[in-house]
């Protein structure tokens, strides 16, 4: 009975995965765009699932980052509970960082219309424009 109980959830589980947009894909079905952004920032992790949304597709590692792609494979969001890397950020974000944050580790990093969105270890959120210029801290 209990086999039976579990082997139901697992169903339900990947059918509300399923209509949420969330289908699993083959890596091959990434758009290079998304395969060449994450074989060059994360060489030595490996992939652990792989997902097209509604939004476009979502990467899972299993160092525990989460990179969220667009349509285009574009990189639009990552979070991860370690440093992550921040060479694709713009140069102004970065000599910010190393000035006044130099110690703090990047943990998320939100790219949209207006700017980035970036959270550190201490929790802070700082805000920058699309060009790197910092606005504010929240």
């Amino acid at each position: 009975m209990k086999k039976y109980i579990l082997a139901l959830v697992a169903v339900v589980m990947l059918a509300a995965s399923a209509s949420a947009g969330n289908v699993p894909i083959l890596y091959q079905k990434l758009p290079q765009q998304s395969r060449t952004f994450v074989k060059k920032y994360w060489l030595e992790a490996n992939l652990n699932l792989i997902y097209k949304t509604d939004f476009g597709y979502q990467v899972t590692l299993d160092n525990g980052v989460v990179v969220k792609f667009d349509r285009n494979g574009k990189w639009f969001n990552m979070t991860g509970f370690d440093a992550l890397p921040t060479a694709m950020l713009p140069q102004g974000i970065n000599n910010y960082m190393a000035q006044y944050y130099p110690d703090e580790i990047v943990l998320s990093v939100k790219r949209h219309s207006k700017g980035y969105d970036i959270t550190v270890t201490k929790g802070l959120v700082m805000k920058f424009t699309l060009q790197g210029k910092f606005i504010r801290l929240d």
